[in-house]
This record gives C-alpha cells, structure tokens and sequence, in this order.
C-alpha cells in the first residue's frame, strides 16, 4: 500500500500562505463592511406634516378668549351655532349665525356676512315693525390685539362714525371660562 505522505512546507511557504490568509481575512472583513454599511439605512425623522392654515377666522381664533377692561371678555368658537361668547363673571352665553327671535314686541336677527382668516364680520339687526336698527360688527387681529369696529345704521342710514373697541388676548382659553 502506497502511503500518502503530507506536503512539507519550508517556512517560507509557511509564512507566504500566512500573509495570503492575513490579506484574504482583511478583504473579507472590508468587504463585509462596506456590505453592512450599504446595506444599513439612517433612521430618518418621520415626515412632519404641516398643519394646514386656516381658512376662516372661527377657526384660525377657536377657543381664544379676549378681554377688554371696560367691556368685559368675549370668546370665539369654530361652531356658527354659537360663534361668540360673551363671557360674564357667573355665566356664558352666544351668538348664533341665521337665528332670529322676539323679545318685548322686537324681532332680532343674528348673520354672519364674512369669515375669512383675517375678519370676521356678522349683524344684529331689530326691528319693531316700523323701524330697522342694524349694528354691523367687524372684527379683525393684529399682534394678540382684537379691534371690533361697530357700525349703527336705521332704517338704512348711517348713524354717526362707528365705534372701535380693542380686546386683549388672554392666556386662558375659552373653555376655561365656559363649559
């Protein structure tokens, strides 16, 4: 029987496969890394969407209450069945947009003519059957002030310059004053 006899290697073969064995570990390892790093993806940040602008003014003021020291506070709602508040030290009550009623031989009629994000414009109107007073009330915002701008008319005649009263945003809100 023949007897295979290993190879024998000088330890020059010895050290040459010892280099070619570093070179292949150090290809496998960099190759390996470049598969990892190309393969691993960055968390990302979820997109943030941007919440989309108002576009009318009951919306862009929901549930800010402002305050005027001779008048008293008042509060906006995005709801037309009850857009404003007049806010009192024991109670709450609104407006409604297209609402009329009577009241001492009186009908009154509440309407909003304009709601956009930068004024908001609605009308008391009463009538007794012979004469019509209509108080036509703007209302705009600049830098946390409120400007309501209040116009009388009779029987459709202006009567005298309207009148302008300026409300202060509070930091409260409005359904911190009435539930």
């Amino acid at each position: 029987m023949y007897q295979i006899s290993p190879p024998v290697l000088s330890n020059n073969h010895f050290i040459k496969l010892q280099s070619i064995f570093k070179a292949m570990k150090k290809s496998f390892f960099l190759f390996f890394s470049i598969l990892l790093f190309s393969c691993s993806t960055e968390e990302e940040a979820p997109e943030v969407i941007p919440e989309p602008e108002p576009t009318t003014f009951l919306e862009k003021y929901n549930n800010t209450a402002w305050e005027n020291e001779d008048v008293g506070r008042i509060g906006f709602e995005n709801d037309t069945s009850r857009f404003l508040w007049n806010i009192g030290l024991l109670e709450c009550n609104y407006f409604s947009d297209n609402i009329s009623f009577e009241e001492d031989g009186n009908t009154y009629s509440i309407q909003i003519a304009r709601n956009i994000p930068e004024e908001f414009i609605y009308s008391i109107s009463l009538t007794d059957g012979e004469n019509t007073a209509s108080y036509v009330r703007v209302m705009t915002v600049s830098n946390d002030v409120l400007t309501e701008s209040i116009a009388l008319t009779i029987n459709g005649e202006i009567d005298g310059d309207p009148a302008e009263i300026q409300y202060n945003l509070l930091s409260n809100t409005l359904t911190s004053y009435c539930n």
